[in-house]
């Protein structure tokens, strides 16, 4: 009993201790140190602050995104997301035809970015849930994007505290990749980028690499389905990126990675992005209650309950089985 409650307070010591170090004595500077604001023509910030469901280019005669008082030299903008294009704040994608140059976290250098999300935390009550998965992924190794605090605003009217985060679709290229994918439900791709800069490998070679992840579950077990599945994609990221979901109990995580090829000894293989840890200290893992979404590989699975998922868990620290990747580890096959 002590064991699993101290398992279980562990992602409250986490956030306690990554708090603690926010109060202490500094000097805050007059104004915030990055600033973006959007000019548009009123008719235009309206259209953006009222759509609704729907990404949309955001592009008329004389529009300008500057920061920290200078003018970006903007290809495109677009609103962007899922639940934000619902809400008066959207989140943004923009794409730049020359980088912003902007400071790291703390003054750590500078970075040069042409292509970044702008993410609105309007429903990130504390401003918390993200920043403190992003910092403890990034601890683990399992965070290779730049991401900080910045403000937006638009004509002026502040839009509030919005997270900034390199596009995972321009990382991948700078890791000399040359395809990145973000999975979807089913065992799907939901979208996918392709590149063929240098090894001219076809996307179609690409695509039935990540397939056949998870055609092998089905078809072999222990040992020589680990090592099969180590080929394919990095198995140490993953075990992490899971214990970290269990810790911080990550309750939409399906949906929520990108994986991106890289070439070795001419072996395609598969490291991930973690995405968007907005649904974090869930009381129970995404596929409880929900007759969709939920990985059909290994029959047709639902879970009334978040204690029919711990029943098929058993003592496994896994907190979500809703797609099959995660669900094959419950089975004891690899370990």
């Amino acid at each position: 009993m002590k064991k699993l409650l101290s398992i279980r307070l562990l992602p409250v010591i986490l956030l306690l201790c990554g708090l603690a170090s926010c109060y202490q004595e500094a000097e805050l500077p007059q104004a915030p140190d990055a600033v973006f604001n959007l000019l548009v023509s009123a008719e235009m910030q309206e259209f953006i602050n009222s759509s609704r469901d729907t990404s949309y280019l955001i592009a008329e005669p004389g529009m300008e995104l500057h920061f920290e008082g200078q003018i970006l030299d903007l290809d495109h903008i677009k609103t962007r997301g899922k639940s934000a294009l619902n809400y008066h704040r959207k989140s943004f994608a923009v794409f730049l035809n020359e980088p912003l140059v902007i400071s790291g976290r703390n003054g750590s250098g500078w970075v040069y970015l042409t292509r970044f999300k702008l993410v609105s935390l309007a429903m990130d009550y504390t401003y918390i849930e993200n920043r403190v998965s992003f910092g403890i992924l990034e601890e683990q190794g399992v965070m290779p994007l730049f991401y900080r605090f910045v403000e937006m605003k638009i004509n002026g009217d502040t839009q509030g505290v919005y997270m900034l985060v390199e596009d995972p679709e321009e990382f991948y290229i700078e890791r000399g990749s040359e395809f990145i994918m973000r999975r979807g439900y089913y065992n799907s791709i939901d979208d996918a980028e392709y590149e063929p800069l240098s090894h001219n490998i076809p996307r179609d070679t690409y695509v039935s690499r990540f397939q056949e992840i998870y055609a092998l579950i089905t078809e072999l077990q222990g040992e020589e389905l680990y090592n099969a599945l180590s080929e394919r994609i990095d198995l140490d990221q993953y075990f992490r990126k899971m214990a970290i979901d269990y810790l911080l109990r990550n309750g939409d995580y399906t949906d929520e990675l990108y994986l991106y090829a890289l070439i070795h000894e001419d072996n395609i293989r598969f490291s991930i992005i973690p995405w968007d840890y907005d649904d974090v200290f869930k009381s129970d893992p995404h596929e409880v209650g929900i007759t969709w979404g939920t990985g059909h590989l290994f029959g047709d699975r639902h879970y009334p309950t978040h204690q029919d998922v711990l029943d098929v868990l058993g003592d496994k620290l896994i907190f979500s089985i809703e797609d099959d990747l995660g669900a094959i580890f419950r089975q004891c096959q690899i370990v």
